[in-house]
């Protein structure tokens, strides 16, 4: 059978979603799936099947825009030809000008996996963070596709609340720990003593600002720590920092595959006090390295991490202050902590989920008069 994916997410540099969807291709072929990524260049190193002449014309004014738009008549030319079985969307703006290009609009089988509802969040210090407008394409796409996946059961119920749809071809199915376990430590990494780790973008529903705050209202009592964060800092955000006087006390570090499991391996904690999660993968990334985690009790955070993890709420900024403060104090807190992460991260097998997601796509081409019962399928869980 045939998958035509969508490359629209390969354009984007290292994130989660390019990592999920590089494991998902990798792990289809590896069960004999016939994989077809229609992609001129990408813009980040998860999708190695491309010509790397392409590549440094990435960095050229415009370059990007070209080959971008190259790949996307590519891959609408496909879609014309419908030489495929299923088709697997991966914009994560849900952009829906490809569906004029269907042959047959009754024939042309396509899933949808959603990693969350774009829900808009206001943060307690009153930054709005906003990705409502792409809604309204993820409501208009997963009516439809013929089969809709969800990463956490929490992303499926508000789904539903959403959107119309019926029950029997919304699923369910856990990411799996898509960060490679046995990444070594580089030996060119030089990381702090002591270190509070945050990973990923530092956007207003990711808290970033609020774990600022809260690490500056007990800084005193923790001159040595210091607060390791992903990627690089940009001048806003170090204004920021400087204003709470925490500026120095805060690096950023670009991180690879290694130097993130590095981070998680020599962390004393990581803190991920997110706003809104579909997922929340960095939280079971830590966990599976033996790294505690504070997190918050918002979207699929407490579904994910159970009782592995310290869980506050955010709207009480004292609660993460007091959560990071006992993580430093309390040995036997942090530690009983790690213990739990590790064994609630062996449950994220990407074994399992690429074993489910096989499953889910051998019934999304079902024939449409008789498709087996979701209920009875392992990579199906309705609720």
């Amino acid at each position: 059978m045939k998958i035509l994916v969508e490359p629209v997410i390969f354009r984007y540099g290292r994130c989660g979603m390019t990592r999920y969807y590089a494991a998902l291709i990798a792990g289809l072929r590896d069960r004999g799936w016939q994989v077809e990524v229609p992609l001129v260049s990408s813009g980040c190193d998860f999708h190695t099947r491309l010509s790397r002449l392409t590549q440094p014309l990435r960095a050229i004014f415009y370059g990007a825009r070209v080959l971008d738009k190259l790949s996307n008549l590519l891959f609408r030319r496909k879609v014309r030809q419908g030489r495929f079985d299923l088709l697997l969307v991966t914009d994560p703006n849900f952009g829906r000008d490809w569906l004029e290009a269907r042959p047959d609009q009754s024939d042309a089988r396509f899933v949808i996996v959603v990693h969350d509802t774009m829900s808009c969040v206001v943060a307690p210090d009153g930054l709005y963070d906003s990705a409502g407008p792409a809604l309204v394409n993820l409501l208009y796409l997963t009516r439809q596709a013929h089969r809709v996946i969800c990463i956490s059961e929490d992303t499926r119920r508000a789904l539903l609340s959403l959107a119309p749809l019926s029950q029997d071809r919304v699923s369910f199915i856990h990411t799996g720990n898509l960060l490679v376990a046995s990444a070594p430590i580089p030996s060119s990494i030089t990381l702090p003593a002591r270190f509070l780790l945050f990973v990923g973008e530092r956007s207003g529903r990711k808290g970033f600002y609020q774990f600022a705050r809260a690490f500056a209202a007990i800084r005193d009592r923790h001159p040595d720590i210091v607060i390791v964060c992903t990627g690089v800092l940009n001048p806003a955000e170090v204004d920021l920092l400087e204003r709470l006087q925490v500026a120095a006390s805060v690096q950023a570090i670009p991180a690879d595959d290694a130097t993130l499991a590095a981070m998680y391996r020599n962390a004393a904690c990581l803190v991920y006090p997110s706003l809104y999660e579909g997922f929340g993968l960095p939280a079971i990334e830590a966990m599976h390295y033996g790294c505690p985690v504070i997190t918050t009790n918002c979207g699929a955070l407490p579904e994910i991490c159970q009782d592995a993890a310290v869980i506050v709420d955010p709207d009480h900024p004292e609660e993460l202050s007091a959560a990071i403060d006992r993580m430093l104090t309390d040995p036997e807190f942090a530690a009983d902590y790690r213990r739990r992460g590790i064994a609630r991260a062996s449950v994220f097998s990407t074994a399992t989920m690429m074993d489910r997601f096989h499953q889910t796509l051998k019934l999304a081409l079902a024939p449409a008069e008789g498709p087996s019962s979701p209920a009875e399928e392992p990579g199906f869980h309705p609720r």
